[in-house]
């Protein structure tokens, strides 16, 4: 597993240090403004500002120079710290797998989906993923074909096995056995399904998909890209 370091140790280290310094702890105590500092900004930026832990900890921390700390306040804060710890590192370590699951995507859909799924628009993350492989088809085929097509029915034409009417533009193979027939036409349904099925999920009335289902279709989003960039190599087709 990770390592997945936590701001909370340094401030549990100011909190110890504070226990053990043999002076009055008071608000103006140099080590006890750097914790109090550091615990505002901690707490704000990962949005633990309603948390019974925070709630806890601000009860027990000086706000007035005449105020001081004793063990019991100090221990408090320690003990609450450690709670918001657990929180930091569950977090972060879900983010962290998925962040390693964007680096493995292909980079155009890296760069269309990703943001919006760690905000937490799923079905958007989706819905942008797909529309930039219609649209990097749709660009294509009307480059070289003049067509302007889009969805299912450019997927039908683009990648076209039997090439009726000269509408095929992008090959995986040379499409010499009935193996690689079935390669060829195979991913055309793929492709086609996929502008059909999954596209747009808001079309569907599925504004609320899980996180679960998001990964499983960007992992599909990624690689039809990467199977579009293995077929324009092999098709010799200029961007």
């Amino acid at each position: 597993m990770a390592d997945y370091t936590c701001p909370t140790e340094k401030l549990k280290e100011y909190i110890v240090e504070l226990i053990q310094c043999k002076e009055i702890v008071t608000f103006t105590h140099p080590v006890y403004k750097k914790f109090h500092n550091e615990i505002i900004d901690f707490v704000i930026e990962n949005d633990f500002s309603d948390t019974d832990e925070w709630e806890k900890i601000q009860s027990n921390l000086l706000i007035k120079p005449t105020q001081y700390m004793v063990i019991e306040e100090a221990n408090i804060i320690l003990e609450n710290l450690e709670k918001l710890k657990i929180q930091y590192l569950k977090r972060n370590h879900e983010q962290n797998k998925y962040l390693i699951f964007f680096e493995k995507m292909h980079p155009m859909i890296r760069n269309t989906s990703e943001k919006k799924f760690f905000d937490g628009h799923y079905a958007d993350s989706v819905e942008s993923a797909f529309k930039e492989i219609d649209s990097r088809l749709k660009k294509l085929y009307l480059k070289h074909k003049g067509k302007d097509l889009t969805g299912k029915s450019l997927m039908l034409h683009i990648f076209n096995l039997e090439n009726k009417s000269n509408q095929r533009l992008l090959a995986f193979n040379k499409l010499d056995t009935q193996s690689e027939k079935n390669v060829q036409e195979g991913f055309m349904n793929i492709f086609a399904g996929a502008m059909q099925a999954i596209r747009n999920p808001k079309s569907h009335a599925n504004l609320d998909i899980t996180q679960d289902d998001a990964v499983d279709k960007l992992m599909l989003a990624s690689m039809l890209m990467k199977k579009i960039d293995e077929a324009i190599s092999f098709s010799k087709i200029e961007e």
